[in-house]
């Protein structure tokens, strides 16, 4: 059971990292066909940050920062109710 979980999540994780290269290119396009169009991208921040290619490598430190972070955090304390 937990090795097709795992084998799930990869391919999730493929299908993901697919879909995020296809759509900076996609997004590239756009900002070359822009200009032709009168239209300036840089003045959106989002299309340029969309255009940009994204490590995975970063985005998975990243996530290793948080969850060693919250490891690290004290323990809430519940209260009871007075």
């Amino acid at each position: 059971m937990a090795a097709e979980a795992d084998r799930r999540a990869e391919l999730d994780l493929q299908i993901s990292l697919l879909t995020e290269h296809e759509i900076t290119k996609v997004v590239a396009l756009l900002n070359e066909m822009a200009p032709k169009m009168e239209i300036d991208p840089r003045q959106n921040e989002e299309l340029q940050e969309a255009a940009s290619d994204i490590a995975p490598e970063r985005v998975l430190d990243k996530i290793d920062q948080g969850l060693s972070g919250r490891n690290n955090a004290p323990a809430a304390r519940s209260q009871k109710p007075e």
